[in-house]
């Protein structure tokens, strides 16, 4: 098929799509979502072979002005329903310098709080300010149990360094005796992770993470 059949498909499809609205109730438009997903930052400090954040972002990189965040919260501030709130888009969340402020504010308006980082950055002291901002559920992402599984994919990353900083975070969540966050260990299966899954899964547990996620 052209590129420009495949345009003109594309077109009837939203086309059709337009015209089909019209039926659809507009009080379901104004239905608040159960999760608003906000961009703390499109950077990232690593360069991962597959992410288009590398290798296709065009945009200038920057990150979210709190002004900016608190006014999208307020509006919030009189509903009985507080959607999710995930810090999570094309860059690394844990950049953002004030990372626990827009957390800390989610969660004393009532709004649950999700994060999924790279770890680089996971620092003891940033550790215990994202448990006690009340943080909620947090994606840590190790790409293997060995040196070799995880920098295959996590380009800048350090194994060691990583490894440690997740160890570091479970354990200041026991020190803490916090509930929150719901701590998952994040794997994306490659050829070199595939083998070592229950390596992956018995190290989580033994750190006392609560799941593990085996991303395909």
């Amino acid at each position: 098929m052209s590129i420009l059949n495949k345009l003109k498909k594309n077109q009837f499809f939203w086309n059709t799509l337009g015209k089909m609205s019209r039926f659809y109730p507009a009080v379901k438009f104004k239905k608040i979502p159960g999760q608003i997903i906000i961009e703390l930052t499109n950077a990232c400090n690593l360069r991962c072979p597959v992410c288009p954040t590398h290798f296709a972002m065009k945009r200038a990189r920057g990150f979210m002005d709190f002004g900016l965040y608190k006014s999208i919260i307020d509006e919030f501030k009189n509903k009985k329903v507080k959607p999710v709130i995930a810090f999570n888009f094309a860059g690394e969340p844990l950049l953002h310098p004030e990372v626990d402020k827009f957390i800390e504010y989610a969660n004393q308006n009532g709004h649950k709080t999700f994060v999924s980082t790279n770890a680089t950055h996971l620092s003891k002291n940033l550790s215990e300010k994202l448990i006690t901002a009340g943080l909620s559920d947090v994606h840590l992402c190790l790409e293997g149990i060995t040196k070799k599984s995880h920098e295959a994919y996590k380009h800048g990353s350090n194994f060691e360094e990583v490894k440690k900083n997740i160890e570091n975070f479970t354990a200041a969540k026991k020190r803490l005796a916090s509930e929150k966050p719901y701590v998952i260990i994040q794997t994306l299966l490659t050829s070199f992770s595939e083998n070592e899954i229950e390596e992956i899964k018995q190290w989580a547990k033994n750190i006392g993470a609560d799941a593990i996620n085996l991303k395909l």
